[in-house]
């Protein structure tokens, strides 16, 4: 598991959107998308319905969203007190 895929699961759940999350993230939705799969094979669980509205977390998925954004908001404070 790597941060970046941490990250880049938040920004999708957030946005609902692979697109939208691509374009606040500054990379292609190929990167996020490749980054997400490889989190759910590595987790051995779907963790985003896919459509095409856009996304939404499984109740898998919710789970490691809570999680994954509680990393992220230390990972923030962390590079505030820079």
């Amino acid at each position: 598991m790597r941060l970046e895929q941490l990250e880049f699961l938040v920004a999708a759940a957030d946005c609902h959107s692979i697109t939208l999350a691509s374009h606040k993230l500054h990379t292609s939705q190929q990167n996020i998308s490749r980054a997400i799969r490889q989190l759910e094979e590595e987790l051995q669980t779907q963790l985003l319905k896919r459509s095409k509205k856009g996304v939404n977390l499984t109740p898998e998925g919710e789970g490691i969203y809570a999680h994954a954004q509680a990393i992220m908001q230390h990972i923030a404070l962390i590079n505030s007190t820079k």
